[in-house]
């Protein structure tokens, strides 16, 4: 079980966000940590930190990226056993940005 805060966030288009994914039950895996979708580096960096056995702190910096994903977190191996974060990602005040959200 996995426990990720928050589990959403809006975030501004140049911002640097922490997240921290803890594993409430020791399974001996490395945790790890991935979006949702493929962003260029150079729009959006994740960087991760092990705490302890069990912690893992991630960091989101976004340079001028708009857009919506979900941040995973789970044990090596398992990512569909994981869970994962909202993140919205914003543009800058006076500038209009259209996100359309198709749901199946």
């Amino acid at each position: 079980m996995f426990f990720s805060v928050p589990n959403y966030t809006v975030i501004n288009s140049t911002s640097t966000t922490n997240f921290l994914c803890i594993n409430h039950q020791f399974n001996n895996s490395r945790l790890e940590a991935s979006l949702s979708k493929s962003i260029p580096s150079n729009q959006m960096k994740i960087s991760t930190e092990l705490l302890n056995e069990t912690t893992m702190r991630i960091q989101l910096e976004s340079n001028n990226y708009v857009g919506i994903f979900h941040l995973l977190c789970y044990s090596h191996g398992e990512q569909s056993k994981g869970i994962y974060a909202d993140v919205i990602v914003k543009g800058k005040k006076n500038k209009v940005t259209l996100l359309l959200i198709s749901f199946l």
